[in-house]
């Protein structure tokens, strides 16, 4: 499959993670575009509902409650927005909950 230059196989799953409410609303709102799909978010009150790609803060993602319920639909990618805080444990605990 390709969306937007980026090459995935079939049945790929996608977390992308972010820190502030107004960058997972515009990166779901540019995937949403990107790949015409709908997009899911984990956030404070939202919830996915099984999405292929699934938006959610860094504070709701490092919870192990919330990775539980992407588990059935776990993600073979995980995107980190601003990589460069990724040695966080908050971070490495999302990035370590699902290992591809």
């Amino acid at each position: 499959m390709e969306n937007a230059g980026v090459v995935t196989r079939d049945g790929d799953r996608f977390a992308i993670s972010a820190s502030h409410r107004e960058l997972i609303e515009q990166m779901r709102a540019a995937f949403a575009d990107a790949t015409g799909e709908k997009i899911g978010v984990e956030m404070a009150g939202f919830f996915s509902k099984g999405e292929r790609i699934v938006c959610g803060s860094v504070q709701t993602l490092c919870r192990p409650d919330r990775r539980k319920r992407l588990d059935g639909n776990a993600p073979t990618l995980v995107i980190v927005d601003e990589a460069h805080h990724a040695t966080a444990k908050s971070y490495r605990d999302i990035i370590e909950a699902w290992p591809s």
